[in-house]
């Protein structure tokens, strides 16, 4: 499961180790009743919580959720950096990540007080111009 802003997205083909034994999500794997450390692989752009080890009771199933949360930088940055009353400046707004799976993105920004933008800010590309009048 990656765990990116408030959403849950599920992942495929992240390989873990469990009982002495390498698979990859999702896995299905019958154990005897017991507990069994689960041991995630590192995925790039992302940080994880050792999961508690898994635990199959008697005659039951049990089940373990890898949680990978996902690093992301996000820059802005105004070309020119330094304004008088009514200058113009490109904004550009940076996402990144070193995170290996496809993430759904959407970035909202509000202008500060007193700035206007004469267009609308257009994705991907992600710039826009805008300027500060007293």
């Amino acid at each position: 499961m990656a765990v990116f802003g408030d959403q849950r997205l599920p992942l495929t083909g992240v390989s873990f180790e469990v009982a002495g034994r390498t698979l990859t999500t999702p896995a299905t794997l019958p154990l005897a009743p017991g507990d069994y450390p689960v041991k995630p692989s590192a995925l790039p752009g992302s940080t994880f919580v050792q999961p508690l080890p898994g635990r199959v009771p008697d005659a039951g199933t049990g089940r373990v959720t890898l949680e990978y949360r996902v690093q992301t930088e996000l820059t802005l940055a105004t070309s020119p950096d330094v304004l008088s009353a009514c200058d113009v400046t490109q904004l550009t707004a940076t996402a990144k990540t070193a995170f290996p799976f496809r993430l759904p993105g959407r970035l909202k920004l509000n202008l500060p007080t007193g700035w206007t933008s004469d267009y609308p800010w257009k994705f991907p590309e992600s710039s826009c111009r805008a300027s500060l009048c007293a």
